[in-house]
């Protein structure tokens, strides 16, 4: 009976077994998406239009596996890292995932430095999903590029259309957001729980339900600094 050591390390080669069989796949994501693209007239979205292809199929197949990996108790965090840097287009420096996270595919998503997936966030990224620099997605929000056509004919092909997403730097999404394709959220914008954006969010902006803008954050808002102002506080307090 193999020990927790022994056990670990075994889980670990797994991991690494399992990233570098999917590197050669994964390095064909855009091309495999390219050969399943369609001309679809009926499709106004920004992005574009995919049918269903063995190609494809295989890359979302080694992906769902890395996922599989990342999602286990036994990974480390070491070994999650590494997943992440494979899998994802962009992992950024100081990026935080949780593992309980679900993605269509991964190689869609572009995280900057320091940006943040709380628990069960789920992103169909079949078109791009851009999450900038300091961001953070709260538990149970969804991000979806992709829908079925308005075509019941088509919808039996599983021609699927795609809108990419763009999250800009320093947003707070809250639980339980929807997002859906083909929208910006403005830098420092803040999306308030259970809300549903189909539209663009204004930067600086507080929103809330269906794509209400509650109100503008101050400029105090925007550039207060709690390290800043705990340490104005300790020096207030050692004058005393």
């Amino acid at each position: 009976m193999l020990s927790e050591k022994e056990f670990l390390a075994n889980h670990s080669r797994r991991v690494n077994s399992a990233i570098e069989a999917a590197k050669p796949i994964l390095a064909e994501f855009q091309a495999a998406l390219d050969r399943a693209e369609v001309f679809y007239p009926r499709h106004e979205g920004k992005g574009k239009a995919y049918v269903r292809r063995p190609e494809w199929q295989q890359v979302q197949a080694q992906c769902v596996r890395l996922q599989g990996f990342y999602r286990h108790m036994d990974t480390s965090e070491e070994d999650r890292t590494a997943i992440l840097k494979v899998l994802l287009g962009k992992a950024g420096d100081g990026i935080l995932v949780k593992p309980e996270v679900v993605f269509d595919f991964g190689r869609n998503i572009f995280l900057e430095d320091n940006s943040f997936l709380s628990l069960n966030v789920t992103i169909l990224d079949w078109a791009p999903v851009y999450i900038g620099e300091g961001s953070k997605v709260g538990a149970n929000a969804c991000l979806y590029t992709v829908g079925h056509t308005f075509s019941p004919v088509d919808r039996l092909d599983y021609v699927l259309a795609t809108n990419p997403i763009r999250i800009g730097k320093r947003v707070w999404i809250g639980g339980n957001v929807t997002v859906s394709g083909g929208i910006t959220i403005g830098d420092y914008a803040i999306v308030a729980a259970g809300a549903t954006i189909t539209k663009d969010v204004p930067a600086g902006t507080i929103v809330g339900g269906l794509n209400k803008v509650i109100r503008e954050l101050s400029q105090e808002e925007l550039t207060y600094h709690y390290e800043k102002i705990m340490a104005i506080a300790e020096f207030e307090k050692r004058k005393k």
